[in-house]
């Protein structure tokens, strides 16, 4: 996984691509799921954020991770948390909950969504960012999990978001 985010985080015209799309929506408290080493986060700063919790559960990033977000004491706004959203607090709520090329690596997706709407204030949102992904194309030794959800039930699952709305970056 580490070479990955290697190769991604150096992907700066895709990143700004989609950033921009999603940006207007991300406000508040946000929890950044699987955070990874922090590449995405400067592109998804907006200047509407009051609290930024960058959740990773990889030990092995997080120093990474927290080199990346650093920011000076007396304006710091983001928190590294080591851990999975299921590891916070039933109490912690955000207005934005971020998984960002995550979602297709938790097997129990749906699962994680719930959970994710259970962190949410009221009239929060999630956003999710998923690279479509051939089988024929993805390397056999490197599990992906397509889970019980599509796009179209994600689009359409309003039982967890009923105030979602939902657009596609790319083909």
């Amino acid at each position: 996984m580490g070479s990955e985010l290697e190769l991604f985080a150096a992907v700066r015209n895709w990143k700004s691509y989609w950033s921009g799309a999603i940006k207007p929506y991300i406000v508040g408290d946000v929890a950044e799921v699987g955070a990874g080493i922090g590449s995405n986060h400067s592109f998804l700063q907006t200047g509407k954020t009051n609290w930024w919790v960058c959740l990773e559960p990889d030990f092995k990033l997080v120093a990474r991770l927290m080199q990346n977000v650093e920011e000076p004491e007396e304006t710091k706004k983001t928190e590294v948390i080591p851990g999975k959203l299921a590891d916070l607090d039933g109490r912690n709520r955000f207005d934005t909950t971020l998984y960002i090329d995550v979602l297709e690596h938790i097997e129990d997706d749906r699962g994680e969504l719930e959970l994710a709407a259970s962190h949410l204030k009221e009239g929060g949102r999630v956003i999710v960012l998923f690279r479509h992904i051939k089988a024929s194309s993805h390397p056999p030794d490197r599990p992906v999990n397509f889970g019980s959800l599509g796009f179209s039930e994600l689009e359409r699952d309003s039982a967890l978001f009923p105030n979602s709305a939902s657009s596609r970056c790319g083909g």
